[in-house]
């Protein structure tokens, strides 16, 4: 796979992701995880941007092979926490002896590991970010907890190294205003509900996918509408704009989730917007 601007050949990156890393085992240090792994997952397959420990290829044996909590975090987007990785009924190809038949090099690793959390963190383009922890103990509510601390850093790196790569730094500021508008969104959402973080970026994201408006355009719509004036922005970058149609849809999400008993049963029928249908 073309790895792009994301590489983890990439020093400047590399040294980023590693410096976050040291500080998620830091906190995760009783005992210490088997491994820590920032890796991006798109059409194209697994790209391992960086591991601290040991546990190479046990999120591309999942993606690619055998299932587990890897490939469901990304079809589902949410976090998932395993407390015995080789026994869950939810993977049952899923074994250390599977795995250590496909990777032999690492059988010590494969013995170690009890527990494992996956995050995912954000998109870049058509990849999804996916922060991994494996535990020599089952994985728990702490675990995500910690990940979960430290997410929007390993997005940010990621995200704004390859805009720097790429387009330079009046894109990277164009990106991290766009950024901080959605943080004010996604807040809002929480605020409004009590869901939490990831769900609230999750129900953004399949809204905008949805209804196919941009995220960017459908967050600019929310916020606006709440506050009744355009949002506030860095003196000299282009304003972040959204539409008609977003901001439609930006007052039907916010009708459904201040009315609707379960905001989480995102149904759309007399919300004032169509779902759309999709064709083969």
């Amino acid at each position: 796979m073309d790895p792009g601007l994301v590489s983890p050949d990439w020093g400047p990156l590399k040294r980023l992701l590693h410096t976050i890393l040291v500080r998620i085992r830091a906190e995760l240090a009783d005992p210490p995880p088997v491994s820590l792994s920032v890796s991006t997952l798109s059409a194209q397959g697994v790209l391992r941007l960086i591991t601290l420990g040991e546990d190479a290829g046990l999120v591309e044996a999942q993606a690619e092979r055998l299932g587990g909590p890897v490939p469901d975090a990304i079809t589902t987007g949410l976090p998932i926490v395993v407390t015995d990785l080789w026994s869950d009924p939810r993977w049952p190809e899923l074994t250390r002896e599977a795995v250590t038949a496909l990777l032999p090099e690492q059988a010590r690793a494969w013995a170690r590991i009890q527990g494992m959390a996956v995050l995912p963190v954000g998109h870049l383009e058509q990849s999804t970010i996916l922060l991994s922890c494996t535990l020599p103990k089952p994985a728990d509510e702490h675990t995500l907890d910690v990940l979960d601390r430290y997410k929007q850093l390993v997005e940010a790196a990621i995200a704004v190294t390859n805009a720097t790569a790429a387009d330079g730094p009046e894109h990277v500021l164009r990106l991290l205003t766009s950024r901080a508008i959605i943080e004010q969104a996604k807040g809002a959402i929480v605020a409004a509900t009590g869901l939490g973080s990831t769900e609230a970026w999750r129900m953004l994201r399949e809204t905008s996918q949805n209804h196919n408006v941009k995220l960017r355009a459908l967050a600019v719509g929310l916020v606006e509408y709440l506050g009744n004036e355009p949002v506030d922005q860095p003196a000299g970058l282009p304003a972040p704009t959204s539409d008609h149609r977003a901001d439609g849809v930006a007052r039907a999400l916010w009708q459904q989730l201040t009315t609707r008993p379960d905001p989480r049963a995102n149904t759309w029928a007399g919300a004032g917007c169509d779902r759309p249908t999709t064709t083969a």
